[in-house]
């Protein structure tokens, strides 16, 4: 029988690849990246601040306020406020320029190598976990799979490709001279007019695409220091001060930023924004507040790895769904053998991660 732990960590890990539509769509829509993350933080809160209430009058470690002002709690535990900021705002910013899966995949393979030295060293409270060699393969495979599914289409055509060109060449030597003008013509003629359009990822320029990775990298990291400290304090304190914690600090300081952003509060109407939009670009902040929640109590039951494990394996599915039927604004990205398989490998690794 599945453990009904096991089917939370599921269901919230494939919702992580809705939040990152919900919110880059609100994006978007808003012209305001900013609007999107203070929708975000502001309607994540109520729900913690309910279920924080809910542990109060449940008599559940009442305690807490004295606990905080006794010092108990260190001081890297409060950094889950900011990590939680920076994520929401660095997926509502690179995922619809790198697309849900890659995006994903990307913060995918940050958070397992960043979980990996966090149980090596048993920082942040965790205990150590040596790392074995199974979960450095488990990194390396999730690595490669992270690049078939960004890059594996690309990198098909330009092998075939060029193949197809030294056929080509290897023809046009053997015709006469006389036919060689005429069948130069010919090739020019069926690149123009077949030639695939090229992935956003070769649109753009290395140097960019290098700070969108990079930027997602650390957005990956931050989410699995997020998990370790949030999981911390809710044993501290309680899972929902922990939660609200996390958004109370975005509350704070979003505004102040989108205050001030040019593209901020002047480019927003508010009005025409609720009766044009589609009822699912709101629900990124109440997702977050079930992750957030989710990781406070799991991870004390089911273990930093086994959760982190369940939430990328839905998360990638999920990702590569969106991106094939191009659901919640996602441009359709086919879901082609190619990134099949790199998903396959990727779901591997992160096997071989959790499993060792």
């Amino acid at each position: 029988m599945v453990s009904w732990t096991i089917c939370i960590s599921v269901i919230v890990g494939a919702l992580l690849a809705f939040q990152a539509g919900a919110n880059s769509s609100l994006g978007n829509r808003s012209k305001s990246s900013s609007s999107a993350v203070l929708w975000s933080f502001l309607s994540g809160t109520v729900p913690c601040i309910i279920y924080w209430l809910v542990e109060i009058q449940g008599g559940q470690r009442i305690n807490t306020l004295d606990s905080i002002g006794a010092n108990a709690i260190p001081w890297w535990a409060w950094a889950g406020g900011p990590l939680g900021l920076y994520y929401v705002g660095a997926i509502t910013v690179l995922a619809p320029r790198l697309g849900a899966a890659a995006c994903l995949g990307v913060i995918v393979a940050a958070q397992l190598a960043t979980a990996v030295i966090l149980d090596h060293y048993g920082l942040i409270g965790l205990p150590q976990h040596t790392a074995a060699p199974g979960r450095i393969v488990g990194i390396v495979l999730s690595v490669a799979g992270v690049t078939l599914v960004m890059y594996g289409d690309s990198m098909v055509y330009r092998i075939t490709h060029r193949h197809r060109s030294k056929a080509s060449a290897a023809l046009e030597q053997a015709k006469p001279v006389g036919q060689l003008d005429q069948a130069n013509q010919a090739d020019l003629e069926v690149q123009d007019t077949n030639a695939p359009v090229p992935e956003l990822a070769e649109r753009i320029d290395w140097v960019w695409s290098a700070a969108l990775l990079t930027g997602a990298f650390l957005a990956g990291a931050a989410l699995a220091f997020q998990a370790g400290v949030s999981g911390y304090m809710g044993t501290m304190t309680t899972p929902g001060f922990s939660a609200l914690y996390n958004f109370v600090f975005g509350d704070v300081l979003i505004p102040i930023y989108w205050f001030f952003e040019p593209n901020g509060r002047k480019a927003l109407n508010l009005k025409e924004l609720i009766t044009t939009s589609p009822w699912w670009i709101w629900i990124g902040g109440l997702i977050g507040s079930g992750y957030v929640l989710s990781i406070t109590f799991l991870i004390p039951l089911l273990g930093a790895a086994t959760n982190l494990g369940t939430n990328i394996v839905a998360q990638i599915i999920a990702a590569m769904v969106l991106d094939h039927l191009g659901w919640m604004g996602f441009k359709v990205q086919r879901a082609s053998y190619v990134r099949v398989f790199g998903a396959l490998v990727l779901l591997v690794g992160v096997v071989m991660v959790s499993a060792f």
